[in-house]
């Protein structure tokens, strides 16, 4: 099941909360755009941070309303603006159902000779309750050395391939994944557009097959079409007419 909604978030959100809808989606994650990125689609002009999350305060907080339980929460957003985010979530959420800062690190775009290089963003997990749906990810740890079964923890899996030997473990809280640019194959000349095997590892991890995975800004349509690979069912919501169309294209 997939649904596009071209509409201004708060508005479906406020719908949805009159029409007493609670308590249906397993997971969000939202990209929200900030600072220039607001400008272009808002034509908004932020002077403080404090437009930025009193901006972003109600909507988050229906969200919450809107989440299972069990269900969970991702904000992906850039260093700049990541720890005022956070302050916000945890009056939402609650500090003790904050669960990671997620680190995004990509190499695309420019490099300054002043300052060390800014290449990663940063996206914050939170969940409801304490009793939440996660499932583990296993992802490659290169050695520095040839493992053997001394080395090894035990049961662990090792092997080799071209970068060198490996051993397979716990996906940790930093992500080395490309981002998406005008050679990539996923390339859609969207300016936000994330890669899928971002949202195709945070949709594994933290839903189910037919679970409802919902973005509130939709941008290029990667989390939809990734739910909808990865049998889930999936609302986007966007009020770019533009982001509608790549989804519809993509799914």
């Amino acid at each position: 099941m997939g649904e596009l909604i071209c509409r201004d978030n708060l508005e479906v959100l406020c719908e949805w909360y009159a029409q007493g809808k609670r308590e249906f989606i397993d997971l969000i994650y939202i990209d929200p755009p900030f600072g220039n990125d607001v400008d272009k689609v808002w034509n908004l002009k932020w002077k403080k941070i404090e437009d930025y999350t009193n901006w972003m305060y109600p909507r988050v907080f229906l969200m919450r309303e809107m989440l299972k339980p069990t269900g969970t929460f991702y904000y992906h957003c850039d260093p700049t603006a990541s720890h005022y985010v956070k302050m916000m979530l945890d009056m939402i959420f609650g500090m003790e159902n904050f669960k990671n800062e997620i680190i995004w690190q990509y190499f695309m775009g420019g490099k300054s000779k002043n300052f060390w290089g800014s290449k990663h963003d940063v996206i914050l997990f939170y969940t409801k309750t304490r009793n939440y749906t996660f499932n583990v990810q296993k992802v490659k740890r290169y050695l520095d050395f040839v493992p053997s079964l001394k080395d090894s923890s035990k049961n662990a899996e090792v092997g080799k391939d071209d970068i060198g030997y490996y051993s397979i473990v716990s996906c940790p809280d930093v992500w080395p994944i490309k981002s998406v640019f005008n050679m990539s194959k996923e390339w859609l000349s969207y300016p936000t557009q994330k890669p899928e095997k971002l949202l195709e590892r945070i949709i594994l991890a933290s839903s189910n097959p037919k679970d409802l995975v919902v973005d509130f800004y939709l941008g290029g349509g990667t989390t939809v079409a990734v739910s909808e690979r990865l049998d889930r069912n999936w609302i986007g919501i966007d009020i770019n007419p533009r982001a509608i169309e790549l989804s519809k294209n993509r799914v």
